[in-house]
Formats: structure tokens, sequence, C-alpha cells
């Protein structure tokens, strides 16, 4: 979106040095075209998920759609989706995969399931309103703290050294704390239409592994994928503990990191999270229906959804992202329950995080109308 604004006026800023262009779209109404063209084509790139990307520009980077503007984002997304999966695989194949891989795609779910994914929206939406409601505190603390009139630029960058600093030592002192689990010689994966996975050996010898260095010490797609297996080769599996220990120091760096002097994002971060809350509930189901054949994959793929929505509130394109991932349209009905239970129940108390922003800052101008209604009373 911000490459696409500096392309519609003719001029953007690259280290320092504005560039300009021998073209500038006049009007309004072309410059607002191009920031939706180019939010719908970043988010499908970078999932992989080009009728996503479309839904996700129309649902919330826009409030003005016009009907063209439809076919020539769809052809953009398809042109990025296969350019960034290109360039994944270094040009020498065409990879079904994206940057989030959900690898069983025959992985199903009951009818009775339904209730578990419905329970699982709820808690993945009061957690994101806390998260939202804490996102508006530290905002307006910060704008308290942080003025024109005293930056305290030394502060935000040592604010900053300190995050990262916390964030090291975390993932690592308490990875090594945790200890190691033993791999069971000659077990492997017992269900061969499910994918095997295997987690990290990090500081643990040969034959242990570590399931909270799987979570923390990986990039966070492989951190996601793993999530996302169902079982692991030597009789690998994650515990209670650290599955919940990420969760909420993810969902605590995430929110202290708002307004910072740094980017952390929030898409990937929580639902990086979600799936950690998600992977829980599959495994408390699992310990009360033992011969239900519960994937867990299945809950922290939901669990990923719900925690995307009760934060950014993002119903349809969400959806659809998550389903292009997976290659699996059987996951749509509890991924649609889960989203849609999550945002009913975070909308009760405050409206999504982007909206929060938008509201504390005092330069962006909205329309009058709907959306002020909406927003609950924030002022």
């Amino acid at each position: 979106a911000i490459v696409a604004s500096g392309v519609a006026r003719g001029r953007f800023t690259i280290a320092g040095r504005r560039i300009r262009f021998p073209w500038k779209l006049t009007g309004f109404r072309h410059q607002c075209e191009f920031v939706s063209f180019g939010a719908a084509v970043g988010v499908a790139g970078a999932f992989g998920s080009p009728v996503g990307g479309v839904l996700w520009g129309f649902e919330e980077a826009s409030s003005y759609w016009p009907a063209e503007l439809t076919w020539r984002t769809f052809a953009g997304c398809a042109v990025c989706t296969v350019l960034a999966k290109a360039t994944k695989a270094g040009f020498q194949s065409m990879p079904t995969t994206s940057f989030i891989e959900f690898p069983d795609v025959k992985a199903d779910f009951s009818p009775w399931e339904l209730l578990p994914f419905a329970v699982l929206g709820v808690v993945c939406g009061l957690f994101g309103a806390c998260f939202c409601l804490g996102s508006r505190a530290l905002g307006r603390w910060r704008q308290k703290v942080f003025t024109k009139a005293k930056p305290r630029l030394r502060v935000r960058i040592a604010e900053v050294l300190a995050m990262a600093l916390f964030i090291l030592l975390a993932c690592s002192v308490t990875t090594f704390l945790w200890g190691c689990s033993p791999l069971v010689d000659g077990s492997d994966a017992g269900d061969e239409r499910y994918y095997a996975g295997n987690m990290v050996q990090a500081h643990c010898p040969d034959g242990h592994y570590t399931d909270l260095g799987t979570l923390l010490l990986q990039p966070k797609h492989a951190a996601i994928k793993a999530l996302f297996t169902q079982q692991f080769r030597g009789g690998a599996h994650f515990h209670p503990f650290p599955l919940l220990f990420t969760y909420f120091l993810v969902f605590a760096c995430t929110l202290g990191s708002t307004g910072m002097a740094m980017p952390f994002g929030v898409f990937v971060p929580h639902m990086f999270a979600g799936s950690c809350l998600g992977r829980c509930m599959g495994m408390l189901v699992q310990y009360c229906f033992p011969d239900a054949g519960v994937h867990l994959g299945v809950y922290a793929l939901v669990g990923a959804a719900g925690q995307l929505s009760g934060i950014v509130r993002m119903t349809v394109s969400l959806t659809m992202i998550l389903g292009e991932i997976t290659h699996n349209m059987r996951l749509m009905l509890p991924l649609m329950l889960c989203v849609m239970s999550a945002k009913v129940v975070a909308d009760i108390f405050v409206p999504s995080c982007f909206n929060v922003a938008i509201q504390l800052n005092p330069k962006i101008r909205m329309l009058v109308g709907d959306w002020q209604d909406a927003a609950n009373g924030i002022k």
C-alpha cells in the first residue's frame, strides 16, 4: 500500500532520496484505488492467496471500490502470487505451497467438533478484545510521553533495544531451562494419511528434542507449520506448557511493541499465537475423547483464524486466505464458525486494533457517518 501510494503520486523516498516518476495520477479517487490495489497485492504475494488478497483489499483496505478495480486487482494478485512462488523456488519450479504451509491436505473434522470450534472462537474473541483494549491504553500513554515538544528519541531507541533483548533472552533461556525430551526408537508416525514432521534438536543431545525450541528457535513460518502438523517422528509431541507459554509471550510482546519505533507486525505473530492456543484446545478435546481421531493441526488452524478475527475483525477475506493456504475446502465451515464467533464477542467490547490506531492518530480525518457509530464511542 505504501509503495502504491508513492507510485500513484509519482514519487516516493528510498534511503532518504526522493525518486520521481514521469507520471502522476490526478484525482483522489485514482490514488485511493492504487492504495487498495497495493494492499491487496501485498497480501496475495505474502500468503499465496490471490482471491484472499482481493477480498482483503475490498474488506479492510478500502472504503471506496469501483467495479473495474475488482478485475484489475485480481489480475495483479494473480501475477504477484505466481512471481512470489517462483521466487521462493529460485525460479526452478512452481511450488503449490505458500509462506504459511498446512501439511495435511486430507485433514477433516467431525460435526460434533463444531462446538469446541465455537468455544475456541469465543476464547479468541475475549483475548482479542483484551489486546485491542491494551493497545488503546498503551497508545494513549505513548501520546502523553512522546510528544512533538519532547520526542525523547533516546528513550525510544532504548525501548527498542530493551524489547529486542527481552525477546532474545525469553526465547533462548526458557528453551534451555525447559529441557529436552527423549525420542522413542523405532516409533514413527502411525497414520500414513498425514505428514510426519520433525521436532528441533537445538541444544539437546542426540535422540532428544525440544518442543519449546521448535516454537521459539525457528522462523515463524516453520513453527506455524509444526503447529499445523498432526504427528511427529520418534513419538515427539507438544506439551501444554510450551504452547501456553509461547501464546502469552507472543501476545505480550506484540502488545508491548504497539507504537514502538520498530516494525513488529500483527498478522503473522497473532496467527502464530492463535495456532498455539488452538492446538491446546485440540489437546483438551483429544484428552476428553481419546478415540475420536482429533486432528490437532485443524484446531491450530482454526485457532489462528479466531485470534486474527478477534484482533483485526476480518471475516470473509481471512477465511478465504486460510482456505487457500490449506488447499482444503472441507475446513471452511469450522473456519467460518470460529471467525464469526471471535468477531461477535470482540465487537461487544472494543473495535478492531486498526480502528483504535486510526482514532488515536489526530492527523487522520475520517468521513462522518456509519464508521463513527461503529467505533463504540472512542474519542
